[in-house]
């Protein structure tokens, strides 16, 4: 109860449900396909206005924009050095992809 005599509710998360998970060893059939269902990097030189565009953004935010190693990542960002960094070895498209804002 609160102070003025009105119920105080509370909601959350109770619990957490029971799930089986299983490893592909342990099913039968035919192996998957794992080349059909790993992402593919965009190809082609498109997309360098928009790119030069979402680099004015970068920097307008106060981040300087870099292209190199990324550490398997297409793309890291560092807030505390407040540097966004881009894979130096993709095609246009696909670093323009990559610098698109995901929020």
């Amino acid at each position: 109860m609160n102070d003025d005599g009105s119920e105080h509710v509370i909601t959350g998360i109770k619990g957490f449900g029971v799930v089986h998970v299983f490893d592909v060893s342990q099913t039968d059939g035919e192996p998957l396909a794992e080349e059909s269902i790993a992402p593919q990097l965009l190809s082609g030189e498109a997309g360098g206005t928009l790119y030069e565009r979402l680099s004015r953004q970068v920097a307008g935010q106060g981040y300087s924009l870099e292209r190199g190693d990324c550490e398997g990542a297409n793309g890291r960002t560092d807030a505390l050095r407040r540097t966004v960094r881009v894979r130096a070895d993709v095609d246009q498209l696909q670093a323009t992809k990559n610098l698109w804002p995901t929020s």
